[in-house]
């Protein structure tokens, strides 16, 4: 439930078309990495930002994110000593990373990942708005099988 005092902020409708199956229009999601590509700096500050506001609390060894576009938050935790695996669509394969590439899966969010092995840390930011409705609370399921702490 939520508190009273938190009013529910209005949030733009994604630029994702998504179809019938709900798996994304890989054309938007193009034009989102390329934005990013474009913006790397500015993601790169936030990245900083996160991961200073997170070591502070959790100093994971090993971190999953799923759904981790471009890596800028891997970058970070692989920067501050952790074990880093990205996982996102085929979308990211023509961009150029913030992590090795050879530290990511390339894999459909719409499909269960689980990789049998468990991480110190399991994240994803800003991804399930982009999941069919069908797919969310598999995927909130699937977060809490990679690690005892999802961010």
């Amino acid at each position: 439930m939520r508190p009273a005092n938190l009013s529910r902020a209005k949030v733009p409708q994604s630029t994702v078309q998504h179809d019938n199956k709900g798996s994304g229009n890989m054309t938007d999601f193009q034009s989102l990495f390329s934005a990013h590509s474009q913006d790397r700096d500015k993601r790169r500050v936030s990245a900083t930002a996160i991961g200073d506001l997170l070591w502070r609390y959790h100093q994971p060894k090993s971190v999953v994110d799923v759904g981790c576009g471009m890596g800028f938050f891997l970058a970070e935790m692989a920067e501050r000593g952790a074990e880093v695996r990205g996982v996102d669509g085929p979308w990211v394969q023509d961009f150029d990373p913030e992590i090795p590439k050879n530290s990511y899966d390339i894999h459909n969010l719409e499909e269960p990942y689980l990789p049998g092995k468990r991480y110190e840390m399991a994240c994803s930011l800003e991804v399930g708005e982009h999941l069919s409705r069908e797919r969310t609370e598999d995927f909130v399921d699937e977060l809490t099988k990679l690690s005892d702490h999802v961010l």
